[in-house]
């Protein structure tokens, strides 16, 4: 397959669905020689399979050792051969269609690149979920550098494309950026409210507005459902207090909202400092 790699992003999901295709029929005979493996090494015989064919047969017909791909890993530069290599290009899909994680059954962000880290499967007894089962019909995703929180989709509803390693880093920065941005926005809507310049219906909407308009934290579920619970406490003291027609703050529920604050406000600044580290990759 001959590309010229200063016209990218180029699709590239026909040779990506054949080398998915390959762990589907090599699966089995694998399978076997595990059973008879010594597991007394810290190396991963199946993850060191994969990695190795991965930079044979994709690496190495796509880029024609002008390059290095992204490893297919959570980790972008986990590599058998040429260990001491930076990758230079990442396989990647996008979405402009509604499509939801197959585990979590959240919405993935559309119309940015999502890095390609692993072909799954889901167990055939359903007791453990998705994992390195043929037919490889599903795959793990990352929206940014190192996340290890992966969007799972389907490989049927998907495109593949190369593209430049420093292009991708350049969006995942930008989407870092914007969230920075309405991180600093919720700060200044706690500011105001602490300054009385707000009140708590004001507070409670442009919150909610806030928290939506962000990326990142569609993949974190711990994050979004702490953020949730306390945006909800305030929401329910909003809701008292209109239907109560009440304009002062009564002290119990005060002392709600003060408790629904510093959580929020420590949750906003673990996203910062997160967001901090992964704009220095790259």
């Amino acid at each position: 397959m001959k590309i010229d790699l200063k016209k990218l992003p180029v699709n590239v999901t026909g040779h990506i669905i054949k080398f998915k295709d390959l762990m589907v029929a090599a699966w089995p005979h694998i399978d076997l020689l595990m059973k008879e493996f010594d597991w007394h090494t810290e190396r991963d015989p199946m993850g060191d399979w994969i990695i190795s064919s991965w930079e044979i047969f994709v690496e190495g017909e796509l880029l024609e050792e002008q390059g290095y791909l992204t490893s297919l890993s959570i980790h972008p530069n986990v590599r058998i051969m040429n260990e001491n290599t930076q990758p230079t290009h990442t396989i990647v899909t996008k979405v402009s269609e509604d499509i939801f994680d197959a585990r979590t059954k959240r919405k993935v962000p559309k119309n940015h690149w999502l890095r390609l880290t692993m072909f799954l499967g889901q167990d055939k007894n359903d007791t453990i979920g998705f994992g390195w089962y043929p037919p490889f019909n599903y795959a793990d995703f990352v929206i940014d550098a190192k996340r290890k929180d992966i969007f799972v989709l389907p490989v049927e509803k998907l495109r593949f494309y190369l593209i430049e390693w420093n292009e991708y880093l350049k969006e995942v920065k930008k989407l870092l950026n914007y969230d920075n941005r309405r991180i600093l926005l919720m700060k200044k809507q706690l500011e105001y409210f602490r300054k009385k310049q707000i009140n708590l219906n004001t507070l409670v909407n442009r919150l909610e507005a806030i928290f939506k308009a962000i990326y990142i934290q569609n993949q974190d579920s711990v994050w979004e459902k702490e953020f949730e619970k306390n945006l909800l406490d305030l929401e329910s003291i909003n809701a008292y207090l209109v239907d109560k027609k009440l304009k002062e703050i009564p002290y119990d529920r005060q002392k709600v909202i003060d408790e629904a604050i510093l959580e929020i406000e420590k949750l906003i600044n673990n996203l910062e400092k997160y967001i901090h580290f992964n704009s220095r990759i790259g």
